[in-house]
């Protein structure tokens, strides 16, 4: 056992009960292999994953979406380089202009 920062006894772990996470990558070394967390939880537990998304992340990205991106689009730097490679065709052009003058 070992002490925590209250001096209490806290139960000491032991290298099986380790998981080490790629904070990177996010992804899981199990066995020698590098893999997704979802597939680790299969072999490891027999556990099968679906994808959703938690109610904080729906908020936000509701919030992002809230904020206009038009000056973004405005930046004549910005609509240089996507002149530049070509996708400022792909884009609606409604109210774009490559200068500010």
């Amino acid at each position: 056992m070992s002490d925590d920062a209250k001096g209490e006894s806290a139960p000491a772990v032991s290298t099986e009960n380790l998981v080490t996470l790629c904070a990177w990558s996010n992804t899981v070394r199990h066995e020698g292999e590098w893999m997704t967390f979802g597939r680790y939880l299969e072999r490891r537990f027999g556990l099968m994953t679906t994808h959703g998304i938690s109610p904080k992340a729906i908020e936000k990205l509701e919030a992002e979406d809230q904020v206009p991106a038009a000056g973004a689009l405005k930046d004549p730097k910005r609509l240089a380089a996507i002149k530049a490679i070509g996708l400022l065709d792909t884009l609606p052009t409604a109210g774009l202009t490559a200068s500010q003058d």
